[in-house]
């Protein structure tokens, strides 16, 4: 009996440990109080970053059912204008359970909306303006709306989350770098390209985010 019971007692562990790693995986034992408080702080964050002056954007560019689909409980889209040199880039910040807003990185919400990625990610360290300290990782790709096709629409974009303070952009699944945070807040930084793409050190989301990540980071996590 001791031995025809050892395969259903090692059926039931696999399934306590499996139902664990869902749970954290999914977020399900998330903290209701920290997420409410998480996605109240999106709207904190100035629209002024050092020489960058945001504008927030609304129908047609943002798309609330598109939004809620990615599990955004709050969430903005600011067009930005560096007031020295003109040039532009658009953020687009969410807030959510870390199990639905890790599981939709460009290579799905953009690739969904018709873009195919030019190039693969490669991760780039953003490093923050004269007087600030910290750094920030994220991943970088040039997405286009038609590879073939040279008058089709290309963006460089930048991604990155964070869910304790530390903007992170794992090569995997966010899932498992993020599993049990009770939120989780996803950036994204977006440069329309004309011509051909240069390198990312070049592009000017690199010169907003070097001013804005400091921002969120005082809005965001105040404590």
């Amino acid at each position: 009996m001791a031995k025809k019971s050892l395969p259903i007692a090692a059926a039931a562990a696999l399934l306590i440990f499996s139902g664990l790693v869902h749970g954290l995986w999914t977020n399900r034992w998330h903290n209701p109080d920290a997420l409410v408080k998480a996605v109240a702080r999106v709207d904190h964050v100035p629209l002024t970053a050092g020489d960058w002056k945001g504008r927030l954007l609304g129908p047609p560019d943002v798309d609330p059912a598109a939004f809620a689909k990615a599990g955004a409980l709050g969430y903005w889209m600011r067009r930005y204008v560096n007031q020295k040199d003109g040039s532009q880039a658009t953020a687009i910040l969410m807030c959510g359970q870390q199990g639905e807003i890790a599981v939709h990185p460009p290579e799905v919400c953009y690739t969904a909306s018709g873009y195919d990625m030019v190039v693969p990610p490669t991760p780039f360290t953003v490093k923050s303006g004269p007087g600030r300290d910290g750094s920030a990782e994220f991943r970088t790709s040039v997405f286009a709306t038609s590879r073939t096709d040279p008058g089709g629409k290309r963006l460089r974009i930048f991604w990155s989350w964070n869910a304790t303070g530390e903007w992170l952009a794992p090569a995997g699944d966010a899932r498992w770098t993020f599993r049990g945070a009770p939120f989780l807040y996803k950036l994204y930084v977006v440069h329309e390209v004309t011509g051909p793409a240069g390198p990312p050190e070049r592009d000017p989301c690199v010169g907003l985010l070097s001013t804005l990540v400091p921002e969120l980071q005082i809005a965001l996590f105040p404590e």
